[in-house]
């Protein structure tokens, strides 16, 4: 008569040996998947089917990228609506919003910080107070344009933490 506790044991050493079994097919599966992988993506088909779906990834995070600034941008006009109605009370902030900031400048949100710096250096050269001095309207237009400008530029520089 065989003891309780040696079947249990035996049965114990089974589900090790199972646990172990599938963790090593899985192991397997694994490198047989990659090495599957790899080898199919040198397939002409393949390679024309993994560009088309990385040509319609792009173009739905593009788009998605620009209905989310659409409406970050709606969102804070709307903000800044009612708290020149009156209807809500103004946030403890000096300046305009970063929507506004990122509008000011012609990037969105997502814009890197080389893409920021790059288009607020292209509105400085278009606005800079010297290229108006023959005109004193003009120059006065200019300044506040580059201050804006600049303005907006420090925002979103200080948002981003540089």
């Amino acid at each position: 008569m065989r003891s309780h506790r040696s079947n249990y044991r035996r049965q114990a050493n089974k589900e090790r040996l199972r646990s172990k079994i599938r963790r090593e097919v899985w192991y397997v599966g694994k490198v047989v998947g990659k090495a599957a992988w790899q080898w199919a993506r040198t397939q002409p088909p393949v390679q024309r089917r993994l560009d088309r779906l990385e040509s319609v990834v792009e173009e739905v995070k593009l788009n998605a990228r620009g209905k989310l600034a659409d409406f970050e941008r709606d969102f804070w006009a709307w903000v800044e609506q009612l708290e020149s109605e009156g209807y809500i009370e103004a946030p403890n902030r000096s300046g305009p919003s970063l929507a506004t900031c990122y509008d000011r400048l012609g990037v969105n949100a997502y814009a890197s910080d080389h893409e920021v710096r790059k288009a607020w250096r292209k509105k400085m050269m278009d606005c800079h107070p010297d290229r108006f001095a023959q005109d004193p309207m003009a120059l006065q237009k200019a300044e506040i344009i580059a201050c804006e400008v600049n303005e907006a530029y420090q925002m979103i520089q200080k948002s981003r933490g540089l």
